[in-house]
């Protein structure tokens, strides 16, 4: 087989799976697992696409790709309130944790219905690639600062009610919450 139709056969089957991501919804298992360097990024503009269609949708602020069944370290997410604001990230790393800590209520696409204070560093600084494959460092704050914290916690396989301090509360969540039996897992 020639190059040029691997490749093309490839592209189609990328796309293919890309145009078919859909949420998973714990207790599926891939929510657990260690996420995988990205380093495929003639496909990150796809699949930036595709995730913020599903992270609007939801609606959410942030998505990690094992939320749509894809190992892979990146997440997309937008804390504005008009969706003005959307960032790409690959192979993110939490280079520095700065400020004050601050508790807010999170949510997660992933465990719907969900509701939880946690507490996190208010500012962060990241490195990270963009949707091109360039490498750049940001400091985030407030909102954004604990939305990476979060979306970073999914490539790890960690969920966000694993964050809530107090040990009672943490268990009265995971007591609460069912998975109904109609959910893909």
């Amino acid at each position: 087989m020639s190059q040029l139709c691997y490749r093309l056969i490839l592209s189609h089957m990328t796309q293919s799976i890309i145009n078919n991501l859909q949420l998973r919804y714990h207790p599926h298992s891939i929510l657990r697992q260690k996420a995988s360097p990205f380093d495929e990024f003639e496909l990150a503009p796809a699949l930036y696409q595709a995730m913020l269609e599903i992270m609007y949708r939801g609606p959410g602020v942030g998505l990690a790709a094992n939320q749509v069944g894809l190992l892979l370290r990146i997440f997309v997410m937008d804390c504005s309130d008009d969706r003005s604001t959307p960032i790409f990230l690959a192979n993110p790393v939490i280079l520095e944790k700065q400020g004050p800590l601050h508790k807010i209520t999170e949510g997660c696409l992933s465990l719907p219905g969900v509701y939880q204070s946690v507490t996190r560093p208010s500012r962060i600084l990241v490195e990270y690639h963009d949707e091109l494959g360039s490498l750049q460092q940001k400091t985030f704050e407030g909102l954004e600062s604990s939305c990476v914290q979060h979306e970073i916690d999914h490539l790890d396989g960690i969920l966000f009610p694993d964050r809530v301090s107090n040990i009672s509360d943490r268990n009265r969540l995971w007591k609460k919450y069912r998975a109904p039996s109609n959910w893909s897992l």
